[in-house]
């Protein structure tokens, strides 16, 4: 996926079926991939690998955004908490 430097890439649960070490890989991947200016959207329910991943964080219910936060409006241990609230708003 990243071999012919796409400006946008799209993961659906990206880490599901990884062991550890292969997810440490993906992890490493993706922040490079970043860092050289691209944009990486990726649906996880693993909350604690988003937190430390995401820039930004969207909480999607029956397909669409319904609350929308950046990293710097909010601490990552706070997420889950993030998550709950909007999904009972």
């Amino acid at each position: 996926a990243v071999l012919h430097d796409p400006e946008v890439m799209l993961f659906d649960e990206p880490h599901t079926g990884l062991d550890q070490d292969a997810c440490v890989m993906l992890d490493n991947v993706l922040r490079e991939v970043a860092a050289r200016g691209r944009t990486v959207v990726m649906t996880s329910h693993d909350l604690a690998r988003a937190a430390d991943l995401a820039s930004r964080f969207d909480v999607l219910s029956q397909g669409r955004i319904i609350a929308s936060a950046g990293r710097d409006e909010m601490h990552p241990d706070e997420l889950l908490a993030f998550y709950r609230r909007s999904i009972n708003e």
